[in-house]
């Protein structure tokens, strides 16, 4: 049951290294590895991949075709009451937000987000309110970037959650990113409601 966070997929791992370095430079959206990631998700909806093949499409989507350099991957636990990082991507070994956790029933932001399929942008004009609801260790983990994060739903039913920044390093979120995010997420969870997880 508690599983611990898998590492990278191959396939997302090699996409990952294909990536410059982080020296100030943002990185830009790759729109044909966006459209690409749908259609393999799309593709797909059939079954026929498996959780770690869905993630590495899920991963290679979001850090390259969105340009998202942190992504988390969590997952609903077996016992139903957690969500916890199962995958994750351009997070180094030693950082805490590799332990990414949170009570499914708590009170804090993240757990009222997978009430039902919906995101959250954590930036400067939202701050003060939202700020606040995060519990303290998830603060710890996230520090003062701003965020993107959504619950994955297969109809009724809560799969995990996607939480994806953009590091430290002053490359900021956008309305356009942040539209694609949610639409991306949600094909992301069409494509895992599909698996046998």
């Amino acid at each position: 049951p508690g599983k611990p966070a898998t590492p990278m997929p191959p396939q997302a791992r090699q996409a990952h290294e294909t990536l410059p370095p982080e020296a100030g430079v943002c990185a830009l959206p790759d729109q044909q590895v966006f459209r690409e990631s749908l259609r393999n998700i799309e593709a797909h909806l059939d079954g026929s991949l498996s959780l770690n093949q869905m993630s590495a499409q899920i991963l290679r989507g979001l850090h390259t075709g969105l340009s998202l350099s942190r992504i988390v991957f969590a997952m609903v636990t077996p016992d139903g009451k957690r969500v916890k990082t199962r995958f994750s991507l351009g997070i180094p070994p030693g950082d805490p937000l590799r332990h990414f956790e949170f009570e499914l029933a708590g009170k804090d932001l993240f757990s009222q987000l997978m009430s039902k399929s919906q995101g959250v942008w954590m930036k400067a004009d939202n701050r003060d309110k939202l700020w606040p609801m995060v519990g303290g260790a998830l603060r710890e983990m996230i520090g003062e970037s701003d965020f993107f994060a959504m619950s994955l739903f297969s109809g009724n039913r809560p799969i995990g959650m996607i939480y994806a920044d953009r590091g430290h390093g002053g490359c900021a979120l956008d309305a356009h990113t942040y539209t694609d995010f949610k639409m991306f997420c949600l094909q992301a969870a069409r494509g895992l409601s599909k698996l046998k997880v």
